[in-house]
């Protein structure tokens, strides 16, 4: 699934190593010389890193950090940088226990009144997908733990209904809903089997379309739309593990390798209350097709699905009371195009803001119902992701890089149009990245370059300004500025075609052109993912 795109087109890391890099006879360590020991294993430059944070609509931010007796969450005003305990510690103790809940994912219900808190996991696939939630009141502060009787790290993916008063949940490959009243435990679907999966998804999903919660609640709280894959066909690719002790097991995973069988996926729509599931006419085979997005769009369904080659999107509208599906948008490529467009919408959910290459680069493009096409950003410059959409004031954010594909800043343009402006300052070259709040007020920003270790700050947007500084770099500038300089070079070749790919070598100290050195090239993640910043 990974495909080449113009903003990450990167060759390599090419390293070439000096020779006391390697196993030598033993002798004192030269302080100024890197070993593959002190750069990999021993975590002597790691830099700093800022505040696992989530921004809340209400404004702020949200941090989970420890008190006197466990985790607890602490809410913090950028503006101020004042701090106050949302929820304590003694909070989080169940009755009966004499320690709080380890908070591995937490989420406020719309309302802000109740908090679910997922905790006690275990891995499915290369996640921690399965687990324990419980429900805290925090007007009363009641504290409960979902699922009824199933067994401890079985549930998944639990969520609030929109209205707060329900959550609903996986287990065993199928949908449940409780009530958080009463604990009232209603199962929406039964048919949930080995090969039968209801509300989340089979390895080609989870791995390729990076999908894992396989179902979403209506705007009402009174419907549930989900996934429904089907395995059954798909032939059983057989591995061994010795992970688990002295004996090895077999694992069997239904895989369908090239021109194999896939599974095939459908979406319906199911009462919260129970009853049976409507399903939607889409069109095509479905084992031959993805269905890559859905979500609710008021009260209809917006979905996208690709074809098995990959090379058309299509974005479809359904009526889930008449099953009707049509086509808003049809992507189309020789070659392939990107999964990289979740539902944006703007002017009230009247218009989708979409990606696309549909000009040679890849650029924002506005969509009406009615299917009308305008684009927003213009240039020879790839939109490599958008960042923030700022309604209120009318501005989009994005990242791009118009200059150099190996450097990344932020940029905004209005929703009407125009040209796009940097809001990076032009003085801090090399790479940025930024988590924005939903009222694009302030960013969590980071910035990094070659011989400059990243320092992470909290920003006021749109100027710029500098609030908080999280991280200290000085004494990793410190640590390095004593090791003996590694030569660094950035350059560039042409391929065959034409196309020319970035690259970066960073050679031993005291280079001598005339030695030969043992070289380490590192290519992962090609061509999807850049390695050559």
């Amino acid at each position: 699934m990974s495909r080449f795109s113009r903003f990450t087109s990167t060759i390599a890391l090419i390293v070439c190593l000096a020779p006391s890099a390697f196993a030598q006879p033993k002798k004192k360590a030269d302080p100024a010389i890197l070993t593959l020991d002190r750069i990999f294993a021993s975590g002597e430059f790691e830099a700093g890193r800022g505040p696992a944070l989530r921004w809340r609509k209400a404004g702020g931010y949200v941090t989970v950090d420890f008190g006197k007796g466990g985790q607890q969450l602490v809410a913090h005003d950028p503006a101020s940088d004042k701090q106050e305990i949302l929820v304590p510690d003694h909070w989080l103790v169940p009755a009966g226990e004499n320690r709080t809940l380890s908070i591995e994912g937490y989420e406020f219900s719309q309302d802000g009144s109740r908090l679910l808190i997922y905790t006690n996991s275990k891995r499915v696939w290369r996640t921690n997908a399965r687990g324990d939630y419980w429900v805290l009141d925090l007007s009363t502060r009641e504290l409960k733990k979902l699922g009824g009787n199933v067994p401890p790290s079985s549930m998944m993916f639990a969520t609030f209904s929109p209205d707060g008063t329900r959550v609903c949940y996986v287990y065993e490959n199928n949908l449940y809903v409780q009530t958080l009243r009463d604990l009232r435990v209603t199962q929406l679907t039964n048919n949930g089997s080995a090969t039968i999966i209801n509300g989340t998804f089979d390895w080609v999903y989870e791995e390729e379309l990076y999908l894992r919660n396989g179902f979403r609640w209506s705007p009402d709280s009174k419907s549930i739309a989900y996934w429904q894959i089907d395995q059954s066909g798909v032939k059983e690719f057989h591995i061994t593990s010795s992970a688990d002790g002295p004996y090895t097991r077999v694992i069997s995973i239904r895989y369908p390798k090239t021109g194999e069988q896939n599974s095939s996926a459908r979406i319906g729509v199911v009462s919260a209350e129970g009853g049976a599931t409507t399903w939607l006419n889409v069109p095509g085979d479905p084992r031959e097709h993805y269905l890559a997005k859905m979500d609710w769009l008021g009260d209809a369904i917006v979905l996208q699905q690709f074809n098995r080659l990959q090379n058309t999107n299509t974005v479809m509208i359904a009526d889930p009371k008449s099953r009707e599906v049509r086509s808003l948008l049809v992507e189309k490529d020789r070659a392939w195009v990107e999964n990289n467009n979740d539902f944006r919408w703007i002017d009230k959910d009247k218009k989708l803001v979409w990606l696309s290459e549909r000009d040679g680069w890849q650029h924002v493009y506005l969509v009406a119902l009615d299917g009308q096409t305008t684009q927003l950003t213009k240039g020879a410059f790839d939109v490599i992701h958008i960042e923030a959409i700022d309604e209120k004031a009318g501005w989009l954010y994005f990242q791009a890089s118009p200059e150099n594909p190996t450097q990344r800043y932020l940029y905004r343009v209005s929703l009407k149009g125009g040209t796009a402006e940097r809001v990076t300052p032009a003085d801090q070259a090399g790479t940025h990245t930024y988590s924005i709040s939903p009222d694009c007020q302030w960013a969590l920003h980071s910035h990094s370059r070659f011989g400059q270790p990243p320092t992470v700050d909290m920003l006021h947007l749109p100027d710029h300004k500098v609030i908080n500084t999280f991280t200290d770099s000085g004494p990793l500038k410190k640590k390095l500025a004593s090791l003996k300089q590694c030569p660094t070079e950035m350059f560039r070749i042409r391929t065959a075609a034409g196309v020319e790919l970035d690259g970066w070598c960073i050679k031993p100290p005291d280079f001598d052109a005339s030695n030969k050195y043992p070289v380490l090239f590192y290519v992962y993640g090609e061509p999807a993912g850049q390695t050559v910043l």
